[in-house]
């Protein structure tokens, strides 16, 4: 019966998380192709905005017995164009990072890309495959950042399957190295418990940290994922601390 209730779930997530993109976007850019000559345009921009008030609905109201907190002490408004960094452990992720502003964009999975339920929200949202070349994937940062988006990245590379803090890999920040940029980062803390990669769907706390952001300060790759490795470390277990008495 478990089992059951886990899949149905699960269903239930996917779909719930998938209806915007599959359904209403597309009815929506119909409706600004037909009635505007610049109807796609307008409707990427419609459906950035949008998707950060569906994304912050869905985590924060639609799912049973969860609760969800944003921590933003220095008051971060993501206005200004920054590299964002952040944890990985659930399918979940997506939603608490897009929802903190709609100009965000980034890096996910091909299999993303390749999968019927979430190709739509891929292509609508501007993100690009991991599996393109690098410094292709430079450029397109560098053109998103200088329209004014932030660039997602989640410098484990994976969702962490037993809920810690995997090791960060360097390459994740050639982008910070190679553009000089700000970073912001994100500590995720609960959501590997509401929706893991495997195992038992849970309940419970989500919380979401936005750090003070950082100027890039003239650290290589590989001492940036050292120091950042370290901070979200001491952040993850710093707020697990009030949920694990």
């Amino acid at each position: 019966m478990k089992k059951l209730t886990d899949l149905l779930l699960i269903a239930y997530f996917t779909c719930l998380f998938a209806f915007f993109p599959l359904v209403i976007s597309r009815v929506a850019k119909l409706w600004f192709t037909l009635r505007y000559k610049d109807g796609k345009e307008r409707h990427q921009q419609w459906y950035h905005e949008k998707q950060a008030a569906y994304c912050r609905w869905f985590l924060c109201r639609s799912l049973p017995k969860v609760d969800v907190e944003i921590i933003n002490a220095s008051q971060e408004d993501f206005e200004r164009p920054a590299i964002i960094i952040a944890n990985h452990q659930s399918m979940l992720d997506i939603p608490a990072i897009f929802m903190l502003h709609p100009r965000i964009v980034g890096m996910a999975k091909e299999a993303l890309f390749k999968n019927k339920m979430f190709a739509s929200m891929t292509h609508y949202k501007e993100l690009i495959s991991n599996a393109t070349p690098v410094r292709t994937v430079v450029m397109y940062a560098r053109k998103k950042l200088a329209a004014g988006f932030s660039f997602l990245i989640y410098p484990e590379g994976t969702r962490s399957r037993d809920l810690s803090i995997q090791p960060f890999r360097d390459g994740a920040f050639f982008f910070a190295e190679s553009l000089k940029c700000d970073i912001i980062p994100v500590t995720i803390w609960g959501t590997g418990k509401v929706l893991p990669v495997s195992g038992n769907i849970g309940r419970g706390s989500i919380v979401v940290e936005v750090g003070a952001r950082q100027s890039y300060d003239g650290k290589n790759r590989k001492e940036m994922a050292e120091y950042w490795h370290s901070y979200f470390v001491e952040r993850f277990n710093e707020i697990g601390k009030r949920f694990n008495k």
